[in-house]
Parts: C-alpha cells; structure tokens; sequence
C-alpha cells in the first residue's frame, strides 16, 4: 500500500519524468527514486506504476492526444489499486 497521497505522488512523479526524460527502463529509474526519496517498497511500486501506465495507455488513445495532466492520472491509478 502507498502511504501518501495523491497529489504528492503526483508531484513525485512529475520530477522524476524531468530527472529521467529521455532514458530507457524510465519505470525502472522511477521505483529506484521512490524508495530514496518516500520509502516504498521498490518492487511494489513498480508493480504499480506499470499497471497505470499500461491504464493509461489506452486512456490517452480514447483522448486522441497526450494527457498534460499524465501525473495526477497516474497518481489517481496507483493509490487506488493499492489500496486494494
């Protein structure tokens, strides 16, 4: 389970895209900052973080464009299904 809310993993995860742009494994990188900077679990997070992703995947194909607000989504996603 995550212990944080939303709106700062949102702002987590919006830093570490500037921090990580560009890079291949991102999902990996993400989860190795995670556990530095808010004291999850590693592989936790990265279970979570793939599964919003994929989610997300096909929220933006029924957009039709890229998602601005990609963090907030993601966030939403991530401590939803952990909470489960």
């Amino acid at each position: 389970m995550l212990m944080m809310n939303q709106d700062d993993l949102a702002n987590f995860l919006k830093q570490a895209a500037e921090r990580h742009k560009g890079t291949d494994d991102w999902a990996k990188r993400y989860a190795e900052d995670a556990v530095v900077e808010l004291g999850v679990d590693e592989s936790t997070f990265l279970r979570l973080l793939k599964a919003a992703a994929d989610a997300h995947h096909v929220y933006e194909k029924g957009l039709g464009h890229a998602d601005e607000n990609w963090a907030t989504w993601y966030a939403g996603a991530m401590v939803a299904k952990s909470q489960r």
